[in-house]
């Protein structure tokens, strides 16, 4: 069975190295938020899974009263400013 975890401000920084020691497959990162909010420990999560091999997710929290396509421009810019997207990536 593969062990994944979801992260976003809430937890602050996140120690990659230690959730991959502990056999962390795979992480979703909240990326954005509604048309406005990004997660500002979310370039950090991208990069800190990558450098600890963990599979990369990323999400977007969608409000409906929004914009859907100012949100996925949002969302999809934030990813790609963090990195991007590579093969095997979840979103």
């Amino acid at each position: 069975m593969l062990h994944g975890i979801d992260v976003s401000n809430w937890q602050g920084a996140v120690d990659w190295g230690g959730h991959a020691d502990d056999g962390v497959a795979f992480a979703f990162a909240k990326a954005t938020e509604g048309g406005t909010f990004t997660d500002r420990w979310f370039e950090r999560n991208w990069t800190g899974m990558r450098e600890n091999w963990i599979v990369c997710g990323a999400y977007h929290f969608a409000r409906p009263a929004g914009d859907p396509e100012e949100q996925a421009r949002r969302f999809l810019g934030t990813v790609e400013r963090a990195g991007g997207l590579r093969r095997g990536d979840l979103v």
